[in-house]
């Protein structure tokens, strides 16, 4: 009995070229990217209840939501500090047992001012009174300008004036155009994610932090 014999399969040589870089591509896409940290930050900044505080070394040790504002914004930043309140709203309700635990142990939920020539802490204070959010686990964070830009520049956070005037009272009147952000960082203030902050929904955010928890 004779045994067919079997021809090894050749692909054309513009397909094979194009498989194997195919293989390439989706070998490369599963390497993950390094991972970014501003735990080399060391800010110097002023929360909302008038205590000087160092970003993000005393918010070090549990996963942080950082959304950065404006408190003059006429649009997108109520947008984003109430969705910062609804993601601490849904981590609570998902995850009952931290009532027990420490604030220092529970997650940080950051309001950042990229306006620290009118947002003041006392500013800062009653826009957080106005969420309901002046109490822990809420920081609404303001300092100097030259502070403020070092953060906002780590953190790709881009603004500009798209509004100056003066009005008849003498008093400069602006507003800015700016990024639109939350991010969420884990306990050693590396990045997990980038959020658009109006734009999210507050359940995915707040299940990413339940994961980090």
């Amino acid at each position: 009995m004779t045994t067919p014999s079997t021809t090894p399969l050749t692909l054309p040589r513009p397909f094979a070229r194009c498989i194997a870089i195919l293989a390439v591509f989706i070998l490369s896409s599963c390497v993950s990217e390094p991972t970014e940290s501003f735990r080399d930050l060391s800010v110097t900044l002023t929360d909302h209840r008038g205590q000087t505080v160092t970003f993000p070394d005393d918010y070090l040790g549990s996963p942080m939501i950082i959304g950065y504002v404006y408190t003059n914004c006429p649009d997108i930043c109520s947008l984003i500090t109430a969705n910062v309140n609804q993601i601490e709203g849904l981590v609570r309700e998902s995850n009952p047992d931290l009532a027990e635990q420490s604030s220092t142990d529970q997650p940080s939920y950051i309001l950042m001012t990229f306006d620290p020539a009118r947002d003041t802490p006392e500013q800062m204070a009653k826009y957080a009174a106005s969420f309901n959010m002046a109490d822990e686990p809420f920081h609404f964070l303001t300092g100097d300008s030259t502070a403020i830009q070092t953060v906002m520049e780590r953190m790709r956070v881009r603004t500009s004036v798209s509004y100056d005037t003066v009005n008849a009272s003498g008093q400069r009147v602006y507003f800015l155009s700016h990024s639109d952000k939350i991010y969420l960082l884990d306990e050693d203030a590396s990045l997990v994610y980038e959020y658009g902050g109006s734009m999210t929904t507050p359940t995915m955010m707040a299940n990413d932090l339940s994961n980090e928890l």
